[in-house]
């Protein structure tokens, strides 16, 4: 899931260049949305500002480059090696975020002054040229990487400055922001700070100060001060530019802007991987939900075991048995078949609380194979609602009882994979299970099959610090997947064996389709000829997975995903309306998909809007898009109240249209839900961000600065 800035928005994600047409932009969405609510207003203004921000990126660069030119004297470019090439004491080296280092050494005298000091005294000369050769001396260690000698002249400089009560303080200011820059080249964090601090005491929206405040704190390790003050300074660099005009400046700010959100990509993912660790340490047991994930969650879970399927052929669409009469006594064997029953059919609380029913007297004198099942159905619901450490002990138990139950050996190694992150454990228990010998058998084939499909799910479980699956893991997902695809060629007439290929199929769509979306096409490839081939490959595999399982919800939710990848929006669109119209009222996940969907077409029409240079026709009708986004994030969360998937998207969406206040609170209610370490992973990072950007907001109020 992609992180969201204050201003991230698309033409600088694109990297395209925004038209000067945001007066155009403000007054058609102000006019289309003036019979709108005020709720409807409140989020449509944001969105105009999401839209306007491309445009701010036109200013700083100006604004710097103003106060440079006050200096006559030529800049020194404190960056340069010394002559001895002395290596830097810090990681000041980090292109993470952007430093004009040229700006840096504003030790040069302004010499705007000079006619009205010209009648000052002898001993006003006499300071101002100490100070003048200080700062000069200082500079000239600097350049020569004399890093110490530079901080004492600089210090030296700062003492006769602070003595002369006629010295601008402006210059002085200067004075310790280039004395900070020493400090960092040496290595003396602290003191480089105070000094940065000093400067940022007179002068709050210095970026060139934050900038280096940034990148101290980091080298120091304080990643959560680091990524605030990343979080204040682009705040502060994106309100000065939004005065330039200049378009001959868009290129270097937008570089400056990515190199920014950058920063604060990458610090996010550091501070986020620190809360996630404290988060599954300390609270994550304390908090488990009570009930079942959602509807398309479970489902998701059951869809990678054989027996899920068997039940759907042998109960889906059938009349439920019913067990009314108190005379007839009923077996443990028959009460597990109710149970079956509804989760072939899609009623997943309906089946754990017959389970939860069941009469621990039925336990007594059944057969192993069926106290396994009993035991291996009782860890489902555990590892459902979270609780791995009670599911692990149920799975043992029902791998104790029936030695050849291997789908509870699946899911323990899913269990240790996935929830306890010990995959070295979890690979050891699927290696167990993979016959050693050539398959010749329709049962041992779907055994390996659906082992081969859990190890495609274990290892495209997201890295902790990316958030993303590992290109690595998805291409070696493929060849995995092709393999499974080659052995169920070879008992085709099987049902399971279909099931099989038609899910290796779409997970093989899916890897391909995160391939391409995580990794830059090389520059040589034709970039047409490649999107005819994904666009072809996509439509080949949706066509055969629909032979395979016609109407699956699946086929069509991934097929609705490829369209919008590739650009058609519409019909994407018309396909999570037949999906609607095709699930349950009490499915959640149709309308969580429609609103990602619309999300994207919204920020399409605003990418249309700026290659128009300004055609209002493409966003009129974004008003009312974001009224429908939000009117179905609502609904699914009416629907089914514990769905995490429609608080962190709904979220996401807020955060996006700066409404921070409103992204918090479902962000806090997503917690409540939290299952396993990939949902926690998501939602904290979202809680980081809208933390940040909260307490900027406050900061920046504070300074009346906003």
């Amino acid at each position: 899931m992609n992180q969201n800035y204050v201003c991230n928005v698309a033409p600088l994600r694109t990297g395209r260049t925004p038209q000067n047409t945001s007066h155009k932009f403000f007054k058609s969405l102000r006019m289309s949305n003036s019979s709108g609510s005020a709720s409807s207003s409140k989020v449509t203004f944001a969105i105009i500002a999401l839209a306007a921000t491309a445009l701010i990126a036109v200013s700083a660069y100006a604004y710097n480059t103003s106060r440079t030119s006050e200096n006559k004297s030529k800049p020194i470019d404190f960056d340069k090696k010394s002559k001895d090439n002395t290596p830097v004491k810090s990681n000041s080296e980090d292109k993470s975020v952007v430093e004009d280092v040229n700006d840096d050494d504003d030790d040069d005298d302004d010499d705007d002054d000079d006619a009205e000091e010209e009648d000052e005294a002898s001993s006003k000369k006499k300071i101002d040229q100490s100070i003048q050769d200080a700062s000069s001396l200082a500079a000239k260690c600097f350049q020569d990487g004399k890093y110490n000698e530079a901080v004492s002249k600089y210090s030296e400089a700062i003492e006769y400055a602070t003595k002369a009560t006629w010295y601008k303080s402006k210059d002085t200011v200067k004075l310790y922001a280039n004395r900070a820059a020493a400090y960092e080249k040496a290595g003396d964090f602290n003191n480089s700070l105070l000094d940065v601090e000093t400067v940022l005491m007179s002068e709050f929206t210095n970026t060139k100060a934050r900038i280096r405040k940034t990148r101290i704190l980091e080298a120091q390790n304080n990643f959560n001060d680091a990524l605030y003050e990343t979080f204040v300074v682009f705040n502060i660099f994106m309100k000065i530019a939004s005065t330039n005009t200049d378009p001959s400046q868009v290129e270097t700010l937008n570089e400056t802007v990515q190199a920014l959100r950058n920063s604060m990509d990458k610090l996010t993912k550091v501070v986020t991987a620190n809360e996630v660790k404290s988060y599954m340490s300390q609270k994550f047991h304390q908090k488990l939900p009570k009930d079942l994930p959602i509807r398309s969650a479970c489902r998701a879970y059951f869809e990678l075991t054989p027996t899920y399927h068997q039940w759907q052929c042998l109960y889906k669409g059938n009349k439920r048995h019913s067990y009314e009469n108190k005379n007839e006594s009923i077996t443990l064997e028959q009460k597990l078949v109710l149970v079956y029953y509804d989760i072939a059919n899609g009623f997943y609380k309906n089946a754990f609380d017959e389970l939860d029913n069941i009469n621990p007297d039925l336990l007594v004198n059944e057969s192993n194979v069926t106290l396994s099942q009993y035991y291996e159905m009782k860890g489902t619901e555990k590892h459902l609602k979270g609780d791995a450490k009670s599911a692990i002990s149920f799975y043992e138990q029902a791998i104790q009882s029936d030695n050849n139950n291997y789908v509870a050996s699946i899911k323990l190694a899913n269990v240790h994979g996935q929830d306890n992150d010990d995959k070295v454990k979890a690979n050891e228990i699927y290696d167990s299970l993979l016959a050693n010998t050539e398959v010749n058998d329709v049962q041992t084939a779907i055994k390996n099959m659906f082992v081969r499909l859990n190890i495609v799910s274990l290892s495209s479980a997201k890295d902790e610090v990316t958030g993303q699956p590992r290109i690595e893991d998805l291409h070696k997902n493929i060849i995995v997947i092709n393999d499974i695809i080659t052995m169920a060629q070879k008992f085709s007439n099987d049902h399971i064996i279909k099931v099989g290929h038609f899910l290796a199929l779409i997970r093989k769509i899916m890897a391909h389709a995160h391939i391409k979306l995580l990794s830059a096409l090389p520059e040589n490839t034709n970039i047409t000829e490649e999107k005819v081939n994904v666009e072809r490959f996509f439509h080949d595999m949706i066509s055969e997975a629909k032979e395979l399982c016609p109407d699956n919800e699946v086929v069509l939710s991934i097929e609705a995903d490829i369209c919008a990848l590739t650009g058609d929006i519409d019909k994407a669109l018309r396909l999570m309306d037949d999906l609607k119209d095709k699930a349950p009222n009490y499915d959640s996940s149709p309308y969580t998909a429609k609103a990602n969907i619309l999300t994207q077409k919204m920020n399409q029409l605003q990418q249309l809007y700026y290659e128009s240079h300004g055609n209002d026709y493409y966003i009129s009708s974004i008003p009312q898009i974001i009224e429908e986004v939000t009117a179905l994030y609502k609904h699914a969360i009416d629907q089914e109240s514990n769905s995490v998937e429609a608080y962190y998207h709904y979220a996401n969406f807020l955060l996006m249209t700066n409404d921070f206040e409103s992204a918090n609170k479902n962000v806090i209610e997503a917690f409540n839900y939290l299952r396993n370490k990939d949902e926690v992973a998501e939602i904290v990072s979202l809680k980081v961000q809208i933390e940040m950007q909260l307490k900027t907001i406050d900061y920046l109020k504070k300074k009346h600065f906003i």
